[in-house]
């Protein structure tokens, strides 16, 4: 099974061009630092309520994308407020990522390959040859969205990343959104990773707008 921030990638790539989408630096380091998060809880490594998160287990998973999360966690000194915890690792949200991005093609998910040309600087692009994977993610999720179905835990982060990220458009079709955000409100409640890092996105966003 795929990770929270492999999925979350995954959503991200635009399987015509092979480019991902290009995601504000400040979101796109808080998604996947986040992202790192949720995997951890789900995987009963971390814990966390209203206020504080502390990790249950430091011991090593062996995945490159979420070790170095869970020991700067475990570090002596780490905080414990949930905010400043995602605050702190947002800086290791990149890192997350191409973690992330390296053991999907190491496992032959996507395929990387060079472009070049006489006038431009080669470019990375990324063949996805597992579409199965991307194709079922989106069925899942659209069925808790435009549906009846209760999602997983798992489906649950990877909608409040979607929603955080302005990319529903990825998982419905945008004269859906609506019915969509009105069922992905309820279950959001309960993904309280998510919720901290919307809020930390709303912050640095005031804060640019007052400078």
């Amino acid at each position: 099974m795929m990770t929270v921030p492999e999925q979350f990638l995954l959503l991200t790539l635009d399987t015509e061009t092979g480019e991902f989408l290009k995601l504000p630096e400040a979101y796109n380091s808080a998604a996947f630092a986040g992202a790192a998060l949720m995997e951890l809880a789900l995987a009963g490594r971390i814990d966390s309520d209203l206020d504080r998160v502390w990790v249950v287990d430091p011991a090593v998973t062996g995945d490159a994308a979420l070790d170095p999360v869970l020991s700067a966690m475990s570090a002596a000194g780490a905080p414990s407020n949930v905010e400043r915890f995602v605050e702190k690792l947002v800086p290791m949200g990149a890192q997350v990522r191409e973690a992330a991005l390296n053991g999907l093609v190491a496992r032959g998910v996507l395929e990387q390959s060079e472009r070049k040309s006489l006038f431009r600087k080669p470019q990375t692009s990324f063949a996805l040859q597992d579409r199965a994977s991307l194709a079922g993610l989106k069925e899942a999720l659209g069925a808790v969205l435009l549906g009846t179905a209760m999602p997983e835990p798992r489906d649950v982060c990877i909608m409040t990343l979607a929603k955080t990220c302005d990319m529903m458009d990825r998982v419905i079709p945008p004269e859906d959104s609506r019915k969509a955000l009105d069922r992905l409100e309820a279950f959001s409640k309960t993904e309280l990773i998510g919720q901290t890092v919307r809020r930390y996105l709303y912050l640095y966003e005031r804060d640019i707008a007052r400078s």
